[in-house]
């Protein structure tokens, strides 16, 4: 199912390049601002294709991998395998795979309304995808939203295991795997967090060219506030969790002073 649909869209890949566009005419009947709506609109599901694409090398690749995996430390034969606990491996990864998944369905709609317009148009044009956009702003991206809010446990993690020579070992040898693309496997977990923050802004480049009240610009300014209110929602989660953790270590730090007082 995934490479079935992120086939249809190649990375850095525009508009007027797609199959069929140039062969329908439909440029020639087009105004420079109109082309640039097509553009941008492109960008938007063109971008979740590619993200998508990414998502399943982290979770492929590095998840998957028999020195990450659960399976390896449930079998007393494959022990010396594991680079990490099972308490690493859920700190490292989140909760990922459902982030692979709402982007599976983004993708999915985005995909399915640009077919229904195609098929009801005979146009190769892009479609409005405001509303799919907003649906999923206020209803799936809360996987995003927890995702961003519990990457200080990764970021401890992932620095602690960085020290661990066969962790760094087995990193480089999946890193070197031709699908990754000579990307480091941090930039992976940054995945999310950086699609999120980014989104609000692929919708923004479209409404700079859309005509002001007209009814695609309100739908995209719609899909625009709700997608910004999961930024903060982002935000705000990890900020949260650094404070709990600076609350827990001045806990710690007072609980170890009294301990000292007590034995003077």
């Amino acid at each position: 199912m995934i490479t079935e649909i992120t086939a249809c869209y190649q990375p850095r890949g525009l508009w007027y390049q797609k199959p069929g566009v140039a062969e329908s005419g439909v440029l020639l009947q087009l105004s420079d601002d109109e082309r640039k709506i097509q553009e941008a609109v492109y960008e938007i599901i063109c971008s979740e294709a590619t993200h998508l694409r990414s998502l399943s090398v982290l979770i492929n690749v590095f998840k998957n991998a028999q020195e990450f995996s659960s399976a390896s430390r449930h079998n007393p034969s494959d022990v010396s395998v594991a680079v990490v606990s099972q308490q690493e491996e859920r700190n490292l990864f989140l909760n990922v795979v459902d982030v692979r998944n709402t982007s599976l369905a983004l993708l999915k709609d985005l995909h399915e309304r640009y077919e229904q317009h195609h098929a009801e148009t005979g146009l190769p044009t892009m479609p409005d995808f405001s509303g799919i956009l907003e649906y999923f702003a206020v209803n799936q991206a809360k996987v995003y939203v927890k995702y961003c809010s519990d990457q200080l446990f990764q970021e401890k993690t992932l620095s602690g295991l960085k020290e661990r020579k066969r962790f760094q070992e087995v990193i480089r040898r999946l890193e070197t795997q031709k699908i990754c693309e000579q990307l480091p496997f941090p930039s992976y977990l940054m995945l999310p967090m950086q699609r999120i923050t980014r989104l609000p802004l692929l919708i923004g480049a479209v409404m700079k060219r859309c005509e002001p009240n007209s009814p695609e610009y309100i739908g995209y300014n719609a899909a625009f506030v709700a997608m910004n209110k999961v930024v903060r929602e982002c935000d705000e989660g990890a900020k949260r969790a650094n404070c709990i953790e600076e609350l827990c270590r001045i806990d710690a730090l007072l609980r170890l002073q009294r301990g000292i007082r007590c034995h003077e």
